[in-house]
């Protein structure tokens, strides 16, 4: 059958229903490879509604493999994972035990630095001073969105997040309520102060609100000018006024290194070429794992080659 809203509903709510917690970002993923996967197996309506298509798991064992990346592979195992609630349901073992495999053998190829031979290529290939010498181009250039968004990822190791950044007064910012900032991302300017203000990121609910001064003194004057110039209450926007998504600021990022180094580079891979000259217990890296939303073993293992 395709992919339909009623199954998208039927779907939705048994994910809510397994885990309140879940994000709608989350569940969205979820929802994105389950209904890629009943659209290649030919899921009859009635295995939907009552999850029967999850007994056949040498077909959805056969779907996954025709990936070739271990990261899509887990990602889909995981999303049937939350279908299912009862951690004593034969199902729910097997596909654990398939993403525990994945994962397992996931962490064994960060640590040998071949998770994705691409990246590793496009890693080897690239070095600090390249990335240095191309936000100097971009400010010769006049690119200053650009040069902001690249100079936060770089320097900050920021995640994708910051594409939703509101732009306010440090006075208008102490009058927000909890509700009023709960799901939202600010950029926040003061006579002095030039700190970002994230409530709304991937790992949130662990880490609660996060905030950084931007004590990068030529990056931090540069965003007191431009910020100035600004017609919309966000700091990265397109040309109808609406801020970045995530997923744009990916794709910017490609755009830029592509246009300028002749290779499509992403934020995460300029996070690990901002990091390579460190070693894992610098003081300076604990904060940029703070500032992230991450611990210091995940930068270990994950961002530092």
């Amino acid at each position: 059958m395709s992919a339909n809203k009623s199954t998208k509903d039927i779907f939705y709510e048994i994910i809510k229903n397994n885990n309140t917690q879940r994000k709608d970002t989350t569940i969205n993923l979820y929802l994105k490879n389950l209904m890629k996967l009943i659209d290649t197996l030919n899921v009859k309506e009635e295995d939907i509604n009552n999850l029967s298509f999850l007994n056949d798991t040498k077909s959805i064992d056969k779907y996954v493999n025709s990936f070739t990346t271990i990261s899509t592979q887990r990602n889909i195992y995981t999303a049937i994972l939350s279908l299912l609630n009862d951690k004593q349901d034969k199902r729910y073992l097997y596909y654990k035990l398939k993403e525990t495999q994945l994962n397992n053998k996931q962490s064994k190829l960060y640590d040998q630095n071949k998770m994705n031979e691409t990246k590793t290529e496009k890693y080897n290939q690239l070095s600090k001073s390249q990335i240095e010498g191309l936000l100097d181009n971009l400010l010769k250039n006049n690119e200053i969105q650009d040069y902001i968004l690249l100079s936060l990822i770089y320097h900050y190791n920021y995640r994708n997040e910051i594409s939703n950044l509101q732009v306010i007064d440090l006075k208008d910012f102490k009058r927000l309520t909890d509700t009023e900032t709960k799901d939202n991302n600010y950029l926040v300017i003061g006579t002095k102060i030039t700190k970002i203000v994230r409530f709304k990121y991937k790992t949130d609910k662990k880490y609660g609100s996060i905030e950084n001064d931007i004590d990068n003194k030529k990056l931090k004057n540069i965003i007191k000018k431009y910020v100035k110039t600004l017609d919309s209450p966000y700091l990265f926007t397109n040309t109808d006024k609406s801020h970045y998504t995530n997923h744009q600021v990916s794709n910017r990022v490609r755009y830029i290194t592509k246009k300028y180094l002749n290779i499509e580079v992403s934020p995460n891979l300029i996070t690990k070429i901002s990091l390579e000259e460190y070693s894992k217990m610098n003081n300076e890296l604990k904060e940029k794992a703070r500032i992230r939303g991450h611990s210091q073993a995940v930068q270990s293992k994950v961002y530092i080659q």
